[in-house]
């Protein structure tokens, strides 16, 4: 081989083997939810103040708590409103200076695109499957499965393309862009609230919470 054809052999192997850096890991932030026990989840800073996770680490949560990457902790008291079936929540964490994540062009991914996922002290690296939308999502390639839901999947600059999340029972990537979507729309609001403090009904040895009504309470009520 002639020493030009050498070194551009040396020169393309280098260009494919190159990781990108690590722009994600101050961003990162991990969920504790309360419902009946924890669950714990992983997310990201998506824009200053507001956290992506999946959407089944919270529901039905009495309680969550945001963890950012220098350990200090946020209790979540509101998220803004997702459309229904995104997969994903997004959580206003009351904290300032926030490093969102750099996203890169999700509508943009083909198929065989080098990406990348940095789990622990490890680069993973993957070639997409397809860079076609199934039922909104973007198939998560085998070697990345064991990832984590709520793990972010970057592209060669180390740019977000996605997350991973559980879509129809199995793993998926929601598109950066879905998440930009929901980010750049009206913000409603919607509380992450305790259920109210139960209450005897007099007489009846039956509790129930706040003003929400039992089945049993117009029998209780013929009782009293």
């Amino acid at each position: 081989m002639k020493p030009t054809l050498a070194l551009a052999a040396v020169l393309l192997a280098a260009c494919a083997s190159k990781q990108p850096e690590n722009k994600v890991s101050r961003s990162m932030v991990t969920v504790t939810a309360d419902k009946k026990g924890a669950v714990f989840a992983h997310g990201f800073i998506a824009s200053d103040g507001v956290a992506a996770v999946p959407a089944t680490a919270i529901d039905g949560a009495d309680r969550v708590e945001a963890t950012l990457h220098n350990n200090e902790k946020h209790i979540v008291k509101d998220t803004i409103e997702t459309p229904s079936g995104s997969g994903f929540a997004l959580l206003r964490v009351a904290a300032g200076g926030l490093a969102p994540v750099p996203f890169g062009d999700s509508r943009a991914v083909a198929q065989g695109q080098r990406v990348y996922a940095f789990f622990g002290t490890k680069v993973l690296e993957a070639r997409l499957e397809s860079a076609e939308l199934r039922a909104g999502v973007l198939v998560l390639p085998q070697t990345l499965r064991d990832l984590p839901t709520g793990h972010p999947v970057v592209d060669a600059k180390g740019a977000v393309l996605g997350t991973v999340s559980t879509h129809s029972g199995d793993k998926a990537i929601i598109p950066a862009h879905a998440i930009q979507n929901a980010l750049a729309g009206d913000r409603r609001l919607v509380a992450i609230a305790p259920p109210p403090p139960a209450r005897d009904l007099p007489g009846s040895g039956i509790r129930r919470h706040g003003s929400a009504r039992l089945a049993a309470d117009s029998r209780v009520d013929a009782l009293c």
